[in-house]
C-alpha cells in the first residue's frame, strides 16, 4: 500500500517536446554568433559535432550531466580560433549561452499540462526531476512546485539514483509516498523504480516497452491528467 504524498515529475519530452525546440535554438544561436562575430563560423557537420562533444566529455566528465558546462564547453571549441582576447570571447561565449538558454525556453506545453498541475498541488506536494537546464521559473510556473532538482545540483543524471535521494531528503518522505512521472523509459522509470518509487510512464508516442521490468502504469494524454493520475494513486493505496 502507497499513500502519495509527493508527486515528482521529468520536465523534457513529458511537459513538453524538446527535440524541434533544441534544434530552433541551436541554429538560431548559431546565426546569433556569426552575426555578433561579424563572419561565419566553420560549424563543420554533425559527425564532426558528435566527435567535439565526445571529446569534451572524456576530458571532462561533469560534462556528461552538466549541460550547461557541456554547451559553453562546445561554444568554446568553436569560437577559440576566431579569437587573440580571451576576456572578448568569453563575453561573447556568455552572452551567446544567454541567448540559447532563452531560446531553449520557447517550449510549447502539451495541452492540459497546466491544468493538471493546478489540480494536483491543490493536494499534493510537486517536485521536479531534471536531466536538463530548463527553469520553470522562466516559464512563469514555479509556484506550482515546492522544489526542482537538476543534474547540476546533484552532480549526476538519471537513472543514478541523485535526483531520487534529493528528493526524499527534501520531502522527508519515504520511496513509498512517492509518485514520479516521466517519459523516460531509463531516466525515469527505471531509475525511479530502482530508487523504490511508484512510477508512471507518460508514453504519448505509443512506444513499446524495453525492459524486463513489468511495464509501468502509462497513460498518453494530459487532458485530463489530474483524474488520471487521482485514480491511479487510489489504485495505489489499496494494493
Amino acid at each position: 500500500m502507497s499513500n502519495i504524498k509527493l508527486i515528482t515529475f521529468d520536465l523534457d519530452d513529458t511537459f513538453w517536446e524538446i527535440g524541434p525546440v533544441i534544434i530552433k535554438a541551436e541554429i538560431k544561436t548559431r546565426e546569433y554568433i556569426d552575426s555578433s562575430l561579424g563572419e561565419k563560423i566553420n560549424w563543420g557537420n554533425m559527425d564532426e559535432y558528435l566527435a567535439i562533444r565526445k571529446s569534451l566529455i572524456t576530458e571532462n566528465p561533469a560534462m556528461t550531466y552538466d549541460l550547461t558546462l557541456l554547451r559553453k564547453g562546445m561554444m568554446n571549441h568553436y569560437l577559440t580560433p576566431y579569437f587573440t582576447s580571451e576576456s572578448a570571447k568569453n563575453d561573447l561565449l556568455d552572452a551567446a549561452f544567454d541567448f540559447f538558454l532563452a531560446e531553449r525556453h520557447k517550449v510549447s506545453f502539451y495541452e492540459g499540462v497546466k491544468d493538471t498541475l493546478g489540480e494536483l498541488a491543490k493536494a499534493y506536494s510537486l517536485g521536479i526531476l531534471t536531466n536538463g537546464n530548463a527553469d520553470m521559473k522562466k516559464l512563469g510556473m514555479e509556484s506550482y512546485f515546492d522544489f526542482s532538482i537538476s543534474s547540476e545540483d546533484v552532480k549526476s543524471a538519471k537513472p543514478e539514483p541523485g535526483h531520487f535521494e534529493k528528493a526524499l531528503e527534501i520531502s522527508t518522505l519515504e520511496p513509498a509516498n512517492v509518485l514520479h512521472i516521466g517519459d523516460h523509459q531509463l531516466c525515469d522509470m527505471i531509475g525511479g523504480i530502482q530508487s523504490g518509487f511508484n512510477v508512471m510512464w507518460f508514453n504519448n508516442k505509443d512506444m513499446l516497452w524495453e525492459y524486463s521490468t513489468p511495464k509501468p502504469e502509462e497513460f498518453s494524454t494530459w487532458k485530463n491528467g489530474a483524474k488520471i493520475i487521482n485514480s491511479y494513486i487510489e489504485r495505489l493505496k489499496n494494493e
